[in-house]
Order: structure tokens, then sequence, then C-alpha cells
């Protein structure tokens, strides 16, 4: 499928860890934004993870460095 086909919400990171057997990034967008959970989650260098938590305000992503 061609990126048309999606919608992209832009966030911005507010936390994240990558030294952990679980990590996890924070993205200042939630529910209000049209973020759900299961959403995969790209940035300019590729896939980032997948939506686990879903906030009004926040989400929280495990990582592909998450085991």
């Amino acid at each position: 499928a061609l990126m048309a086909d999606y919608e992209l919400i832009a966030a911005k990171v507010t936390n994240n860890s990558t030294d952990r057997p679980n990590n996890h990034v924070i993205i200042d967008k939630g529910s209000n934004d049209g973020i759900e959970k299961d959403m995969a989650v790209v940035g300019g260098n590729g896939i980032i993870g997948i939506v686990r938590s879903v906030k009004p305000n926040y989400s929280v992503i495990n990582s592909l460095l998450h085991t």
C-alpha cells in the first residue's frame, strides 16, 4: 500500500528508554488526537514500534528495542 493510504499524525517524543529489556517511547498525542492501541509508529528512519496504551493526551509505545 502507498503511504497516501494512511493518515499520519505527527507527534513529539516526551520520554523514552533504550537500555532495558522492556523499552518504551511516550508521545504527546493520545485518544483526543486519534491515536489508538495497536497502531504502528514510524519515524524518519523507519519503524519505531506499536502503540500499547493510550490516554487522552499521551500514548505509550513498545519500542522495537522491547523484548
